[in-house]
C-alpha cells in the first residue's frame, strides 16, 4: 500500500473506533486552526490522572487520543471517558509505534480534509500549561501559531518542566535540575534556527510538514521525536523553541524507571546518530551550535569510559580522582547553565535548580551513564545485524 492510502483501506485496522463526524472545527479560535494528537501505550496507571488534569485546562475537546494497541487497561480508561466526556480516540488494533500512531491519525484527518493547520503532538504523561498565569491556553497557542507563520517554522519545542508531587523524591529532583540544561540548549541552538529535538513531551508543528515527515519514516526507533526534527532540518525547514507554553511531564521515580528509559534514549539516539551521520557531519563542518550541544552530550560518559578503561592498568584511586574530575566538570557547566536561565530568575528558582543539580550529577553518574552504555551497547548490536 503507498504511503497516502488511507489507513481506513488497511484490512488490520478493520473495526477501529474514531467518530471523526463529532470532530468540531477550531478554525474560528482565534484564528488559529490546531488540533492535539495524544498516542497511548500502556499507560493506564497515571491516564485517569492526566485526563482529569486536562479537563480542568479546558482543551480536553481539542484532543484526539490514539490507543496503539495498549495492553494494559488504557483501553478501559479511555472508553470509560469516551462515553463520559465524549472524547475522541483512535484504537488501533496493531501496534504502530509511536510516530505510526500519529500518521495513523494525521492519515485520516487528511483524507477527510480536516487536517488543521497546527499539530500539537502531546505525550499520554504530560499536559500544557500556560507559562503565565491568568493568560489562556489559545491565546498562547494562537500567538505561536503566527509566530511559526511569519517566521516560516515548520515546528516549535515548548518548555518542559518535570511534574513534581508535593514531596519529590531524590530522583525527582534531579531530574528537575537536569530539565534546566535542556531548556539552555533549546535556547542557544534555536539562535540557529536549530534544535536538538523537538521535545517528545510536547511540541508544535505544521500539520502538513509533519504528515511528510512521518511519511519519510520507519517508525521503529525509541527516539522518534528526535529523528522527525532531524528530517524536517535535513529538508531545510527551520525549527524553534517557544517558551509561552509549558509542558508538565512526569519523570521516572524509581531507578529501574529512570535506567529503561535512558537506556532507550540512547538506543534511539545512536541509531538516528548512525542513520543520519551526513547531516550531523554538516553541522560540524558549518561549526553550527548543534554540534558542540552533540559533543558535550557525549563528553561525560565518554571521560567516565575512559576511566573505567584505565581500571586495570591504574589502580582504584586514580579512577575514583578521574571520575570526581567529570563530576566537578559537569557541576561547573551546570552552574553555568542556571546562572544563564532567565526564566529560572525570574522564577527566583536558581537557588534550587542549582541544589538539585548536585543531586543530579550523582544521579547521572551511577545510573543514567550506566544506562547510557547499555543503550549504545543495543544500538551496535541492532546496527551490526540490520541492513542500514
Amino acid at each position: 500500500m503507498s504511503p497516502d492510502q488511507s489507513v481506513l483501506e488497511s484490512p488490520d485496522l478493520a473495526g477501529i473506533c474514531f467518530p471523526f463526524s463529532k470532530i468540531p472545527q477550531y478554525s474560528n479560535v482565534l484564528s488559529v486552526d490546531y488540533h492535539i494528537v495524544v498516542p497511548i501505550f500502556n499507560e493506564g496507571d497515571g491516564l485517569e490522572g492526566i485526563l482529569e488534569k486536562i479537563k480542568s485546562l479546558g482543551y480536553l475537546h481539542k484532543i484526539t487520543f490514539v490507543n496503539d494497541a495498549s495492553t494494559d487497561n488504557s483501553r478501559n480508561v479511555l472508553q470509560r471517558w469516551e462515553g463520559r466526556e465524549g472524547i475522541e480516540v483512535l484504537h488501533l488494533i496493531e501496534n504502530r509505534k509511536k510516530e505510526g500512531a500519529i500518521r495513523e491519525v494525521l492519515e485520516i484527518l487528511n483524507r477527510q480534509g480536516r487536517l488543521a493547520d497546527k499539530i500539537i503532538l502531546l505525550d499520554a504523561d504530560s499536559f500544557l500549561v500556560p507559562k503565565e498565569k491568568g493568560v489562556k491556553l489559545e491565546d498562547i497557542i494562537a500567538k505561536a501559531s503566527r509566530y511559526m507563520d511569519q517566521e516560516n517554522v515548520a515546528g516549535m519545542a515548548f518548555r518542559m518542566d518535570p511534574l513534581l508531587p508535593e514531596k519529590p523524591n531524590f530522583l525527582q529532583k534531579a531530574q528537575y535540575a537536569e530539565y534546566s540544561a535542556v531548556r539552555f540548549w533549546n535556547r542557544i541552538t534555536s539562535k540557529q534556527e536549530q534544535l536538538w529535538v523537538i521535545n517528545g513531551p510536547g511540541g508544535i508543528f505544521r500539520g502538513d510538514l509533519l504528515l511528510f515527515t512521518l511519511r519519510d519514516m520507519v517508525p521503529d526507533f525509541e527516539t522518534g521525536d528526535l529523528l522527525i526534527t532531524v528530517k524536517m532540518m535535513k529538508h531545510g525547514h527551520r525549527v524553534g523553541y517557544y517558551t509561552g507554553i509549558k509542558v508538565q511531564t512526569t519523570v521516572p521515580k524509581t531507578v529501574a524507571g529512570l535506567f529503561k528509559q535512558r537506556r532507550r534514549w540512547e538506543r534511539g539516539t545512536t541509531k538516528v546518530l548512525f542513520n543520519e551521520k551526513s547531516f550531523y557531519l554538516k553541522q560540524f563542518m558549518g561549526l553550527r551550535i548543534l554540534a558542540l550541544q552533540t559533543i558535550i552530550n557525549f563528553l561525560i560518559p565518554l571521560g567516565i569510559l575512559v576511566q573505567i578503561v584505565r581500571v586495570p592498568f591504574f589502580n582504584l584511586k586514580q579512577f575514583m580522582i578521574g571520575v570526581v574530575i567529570n563530576y566537578m566538570f559537569w557541576m561547573f557547566f551546570n552552574t553555568v547553565v542556571v546562572l544563564s536561565d532567565s526564566d529560572a530568575k525570574k522564577e527566583k528558582d536558581r537557588l534550587r535548580i542549582l541544589k538539585w543539580f548536585f543531586l543530579q550529577g550523582f544521579a547521572y553518574t551511577a545510573i543514567a551513564v550506566p544506562a547510557r552504555v547499555a543503550g549504545f551497547y543495543d544500538a551496535v548490536k541492532w546496527l551490526c545485524v540490520h541492513d542500514y
